[in-house]
């Protein structure tokens, strides 16, 4: 069965159907599957990323999540600081494993 979308604001067909009818009609994309996005829109057809999850930054023309080169001891930190403190930011009960 198909479903009609508007593929200038669709976050899962934007610019084009994924699935084009032809191959001469536009391949949309799903900007909800783009790496490291934690907030998209599509605009008259284009996925416009807003915000990336940690670890990752917006690209210049807001069209990616590009990963962020983090130094191995600022990643070390970071992990560190993440395994003990992310159950509590997120409100879930973490008790540590005991050797």
């Amino acid at each position: 069965a198909w479903e009609c979308v508007d593929t200038i604001s669709d976050l899962e067909s934007c610019g084009g159907c994924t699935l084009p009818l032809t191959p001469y009609t536009p391949l949309g994309t799903d900007c909800t599957a783009i790496p490291g996005v934690a907030d998209v829109s599509c605009l008259s057809g284009s996925c416009i990323v807003h915000r990336c999850l940690p670890g990752y930054v917006c690209s210049a023309d807001s069209s990616e999540c590009v990963r962020q080169h983090v130094p191995f001891a600022a990643s070390f930190v970071a992990k560190e600081w993440q395994s003990e403190d992310s159950a509590m930011k997120y409100g879930l009960e973490h008790v540590p494993l005991k050797h």
